[in-house]
This record gives C-alpha cells, sequence and structure tokens, in this order.
C-alpha cells in the first residue's frame, strides 16, 4: 500500500515530482506546490507591508522572491524524488542476478533468449523468423544482441543451421523439411535445428 511519502513524492519519472493516475496522464504535486506558495508569499507580504509602510515592498521584489522560493521547493522536491526512486530500485535490484534484473527489463524476449541457449547445443548460424515489424520494435534488437555470438542472427546468413521463430502466427508451417523442432516456447514461438545428415 501507498505511503503519503509514496503519494507526495514518489513517481516512475525520476525527474518530476508527481502522482501517476493510471495511464491517462499524471497529476504535477508541484504545480499545485506553486499556487499554494505564490499565495501563501503574497498574503505574506501584503499584511507586512499593511502594517509597516515605511518599508513597503516593491512588486519586482516580491515576484523575484516568490521565484527564488518557487525554485528553491522544487530542487528540493526534485531531489527526495530523485532519493526514493533510488532507494526503490536499489531495494528491487540488490538481491538479484544479472540474469532476473535482464528478464524484469525485457520480459518474456529474454525468456526466450535463455530457452533457444538452452536448445542450442553449439553455436549455429540463425535467422530470424516473426512477425514483428524488425525496424520498427525492439525484440529484434532485443533477440539478436543477447543471441550473439552463440546464435548469430546477425549476420544473417542465406544458409542458417537454426531457425529463430518468434511470435509468428503458425510458427511450424515456417519450418522446412530438412530441419527439426528441438522446443517449443509458447504457441507462436519455437526453435529449429538442420538436421544432421548421415555419412
Amino acid at each position: 500500500m501507498p505511503t503519503l511519502t509514496d503519494f507526495l513524492y514518489y513517481s516512475p519519472n525520476w525527474n518530476y515530482i508527481g502522482v501517476t493516475i493510471g495511464e491517462s496522464g499524471s497529476i504535477i504535486l508541484v504545480y499545485l506546490l506553486y499556487i499554494i506558495l505564490c499565495v501563501a508569499v503574497l498574503i505574506i507580504v501584503g499584511r507586512y507591508s499593511a502594517f509597516n509602510r515605511t518599508a513597503a515592498v516593491s512588486r519586482r521584489k516580491i515576484m523575484r522572491n516568490v521565484a527564488l522560493g518557487i525554485l528553491g521547493t522544487m530542487v528540493l522536491l526534485q531531489v527526495v524524488c530523485q532519493q526514493s526512486f533510488l532507494i526503490k530500485l536499489i531495494k528491487r535490484f540488490s538481491n538479484q542476478t544479472i540474469g532476473q534484473k535482464y528478464k524484469y527489463l525485457f520480459g518474456p524476449t529474454y525468456s526466450y533468449v535463455r530457452f533457444v541457449l538452452n536448445h542450442a547445443h553449439e553455436r549455429c548460424a540463425g535467422k530470424l523468423i516473426t512477425d514483428l515489424n524488425i525496424n520498427g520494435t525492439l525484440e529484434p534488437y532485443i533477440l539478436k544482441y543477447f543471441l550473439y555470438p552463440d546464435v548469430d542472427v546477425l549476420s544473417e546468413t542465406s544458409d542458417p543451421t537454426c531457425l529463430i521463430i518468434f511470435r509468428k502466427a503458425n510458427p511450424e508451417q515456417s519450418v522446412p523439411d530438412n530441419f527439426e523442432i528441438v522446443g517449443k516456447f509458447d504457441a507462436q514461438s519455437l526453435i529449429a535445428l538442420r538436421k544432421k545428415t548421415g555419412i
């Protein structure tokens, strides 16, 4: 359950102070604080000037002081927000392995990488087959990064020895006769290796 500190200061974006409301957007708390600060300063200065007419404060000086107060409040709350964000990250990842951190960041895509590496028992030249937009999504780049060099899908060879089929409708239909499926990750992802021919 979120604490009052989380509600006031913590945000997934560590560079601003706000409260995220679902996926529709966020309410930036600092704006409200600005308004409260401005009103408070104006009231205090107004009352001070009313009782001390010989020491009346100019409007320019008032605005300068208000601006400094707003800036100081913003910096202070942003530092608190950044500190809270860092503490939460440290608590979340401090006891996790590198693999667990990657899995948290990249989700099922990294799980599929581990699946492929467990089934590809030796280095092979791979071919990536997917329905995803190669240039429009991150998943293909994540696969290429983590699979290399054990499964080389960077070279885009015309004579692959393994097929990396990821998020492909009816993936079995993409496996030619000279390949065999050695593992299925889910209904749309699998790995197939070229059949070994006898001498």
